[in-house]
Order: C-alpha cells, then structure tokens, then sequence
C-alpha cells in the first residue's frame, strides 16, 4: 500500500512539473501567453532579454552608397532578415524591433566590405521566447537591383527571405534554424544551407557552382541552371523541376524521397538512403543509388556507362528510342521485364544481356537485390 502511494505521489509530482514547465514553452510561443513571460523569469539572467513582443517598431534606418562597396556581409542571431532589390543608388537598411529589449545593429565598412552585425556580449537571451507572426525582430535590407559584388546573408535562429531578382557574384546564405526563400537568384556561385529549416526557391542561375544544402528540412526547387548542381538534404525531401547543368548534378538524400521533372547533364551521381527517386526527363552519365525505394526513370538518354542501384525497390526505366547501348540487368531477388532483345540467364531468368543498336555509347547496368527490373 505505501509503494502504491508513493508511486501515485511521484506520478503527481512529475505531472506538475510537466504542466508548469508546458506553460513555461507556451509562453514563448503564444502571444497571448507572452505577457506572463515565465520563460524569461525563470531562465534568463537578470536583464535578460526576450524575442516576443507586441511593440515592434522602426527601430533605426541609414541609407549607405555603395559606390566603393564590394562584399555585403550580414550576421544576425534570431532576428529574421528580408531583401528586397530596388531600382536605387543607395542601400537602405531598416531594424524592426523592441527597443526595450533589443539592441541596434553595428556597421562597419572597411576596404569595401559592409558588416552588419549585433554586439549580444552582455545580453542574455531566453530560449523559450521564439518569435511568431509578425512580432518578430527582423532586419529589411533595401538592395540596389545595380549592385552585383559578393553577398553574405547568416542568421542563427530567424528566416532568410529574398524579393526580387538579384544578379550577385559569390554568395553565401545560412540559416541555423529557419527557413530560407527566394525568388530568382542569379549569380557566379552560391553557397545556401539552412540547418534546420526548409529551402524554397523559384530560378537559379550560377555561372559556376550552385550547391544547396538542409540537414532538416524539405527542398522545393524551381529551375537550376550552373555548371556543377549539388543538392543535399540530410533529412528530408528534395523537389525540382529541371536541373541543367554543364559538367555534373550530385543529388543526395539520407531519409526522403528525390523528384525531379529534369535533369539535364554530362555527369550524374544521384544517391538515396531511405526514399525513391523519379524524374521525367534524365540525360547523361553516371551513378543512381537507393538503399530503401522505388527508381523511375522516364525519356532516359544515356550518354556513356551508367550504374543503377537498388538494395530494396524496384527499377523502372524508359528509354529514348534510336540509342546505341549495351544492356546488363540482375536481381537477386525479383524479375526482369525488358522490351529489348536481350538473352536470359540463371534458372530464375534473374540475370540479361543485351546489344541495343551497335552498343557504343556504354554500358547500363542495373542492380537490384530485393525487387523487379523493367526497361522499356
């Protein structure tokens, strides 16, 4: 009898604690909630300041020209930042923000590098009080469409969006957790990783490298167009439309699913751990692998040698007629269904050869351990 109300008086215990420590995230999320501000009287320091508040204002606004500028560099902690190209000769940027708990931001501009930065040395921020809606700190970047030299856009814990068209040469945007959106971005390379938090964007265009990355979160991709394509999303989806690039793709996905209406190249190096891969329109060389999912390939125009890959799934390719390839299907486990003139091998028919046209332009080989094979 005494276990039994000791362990109902724990369970009690553990309750409240829960509740009281529920309230406590709710207040940093819910406005209305944000007035009690229990996780700043529980968790910051004394000074302590916090991200939710409804007396967002126009904090400070300078207008820089940029002339002389040749790097735009800007690092922020959870303040969200927003660009917009404008048809001007000057820069203008605008804080939004608390001014009883947020500090203004620090320029400075040395050998034409404009740093836009915030001095949190001595402010203790609260974890629990995340920005939602429209009362959030945010920095507005007011970008001359003229202006096309580097830029680096970084925040840590806030959302990177981008409004307009810009044509930069080398960029670099990241975002710790948040989001990170645009519309069409075109520039000599470009570097983009959001940590936690989803990538969208509509057109981009890189005379060189392009490489997009997000450890959580989904990609949704329009048309990309660079001369080396890199697209890695540790966990999530990743969702284009037609990839073009000169030299080579590399698509990676360690858990979600790779769709693609194109994918236009010399060479190609497509890997997925847990999730398929389809695309409607495949031209080039190289390597596909899924360790867990369904291939669909469809309109595939080999260029040389090709190796497909699947530990567990099916592999279903369509081909552009009037090609000149040689055929190598096996499966460990599963059937091989092929419209071309092929010769079968093995008791099961798990293994065909084949000689499409006079064969010159390589070899596709297709592997499946656990699933069906079909070419067409």
């Amino acid at each position: 009898m005494e276990k039994k109300k000791f362990a109902l008086l724990s369970m009690i215990i553990w309750i409240v604690i829960s509740i009281f420590l529920t309230l406590i995230l709710i207040s940093g999320f819910i406005e209305p909630f944000a007035k009690f501000n229990l996780g700043s009287k529980f968790f910051n320091n004394e000074g302590g300041k916090t991200m939710i508040s409804k007396n967002i204002i126009l904090m400070k606004e300078e207008d820089i020209l940029i002339d002389d500028m040749n790097e735009f560099n800007i690092e922020c902690s959870y303040e969200n930042i927003i660009v917009k190209i404008v048809n001007s000769d000057k820069l203008t940027l605008r804080q939004y923000g608390d001014p009883e708990k947020e500090e203004e931001y620090v320029s400075t501009f040395n050998n034409g590098r404009l740093h836009i930065y915030f001095n949190y040395e001595n402010i203790s921020r609260n974890f629990f009080n995340i920005s939602i809606g429209q009362n959030y700190p945010r920095i507005e970047i007011y970008m001359p469409q003229k202006y096309s030299k580097k830029v680096s856009l970084s925040t840590s814990s806030g959302s990177i969006k981008i409004d307009g068209n810009p044509v930069w040469s080398d960029v670099m945007i990241s975002s710790s957790s948040g989001s990170i959106n645009g519309e069409k971005i075109d520039a000599s390379s470009l570097s983009m990783e959001a940590t936690s938090g989803s990538i969208r964007l509509d057109f981009v265009i890189c005379k060189d490298n392009a490489k997009i990355q997000s450890s959580s979160g989904s990609m949704h991709l329009g048309n990309i167009k660079a001369s080396r394509s890199s697209l890695i999303a540790n966990s999530g989806s990743i969702h284009a439309n037609i990839i073009e690039s000169k030299d080579e793709v590399y698509i990676s996905s360690s858990s979600g699913s790779i769709k693609t209406q194109g994918i236009l190249t010399e060479k190609f190096n497509i890997q997925t751990t847990s999730g398929g891969f389809s695309v409607n329109n495949l031209k080039g060389y190289g390597y596909i692998v899924s360790s867990s999912g369904t291939l669909k390939i469809d309109d595939f125009t080999i260029l040389q040698n090709t190796d497909i890959k699947a530990s567990s799934g099916s592999v279903n390719i369509s081909m552009i007629p009037s090609q000149n390839y040689k055929l190598n299907l096996k499966t460990s486990s599963g059937s091989i269904r092929c419209e071309m003139p092929v010769s079968y091998e093995g008791n099961r028919k798990n293994r065909a050869t084949g000689i499409v046209g006079d064969g010159s332009l390589g070899t596709l080989l297709v592997t499946t351990s656990s699933g069906s094979i079909k070419i067409n």
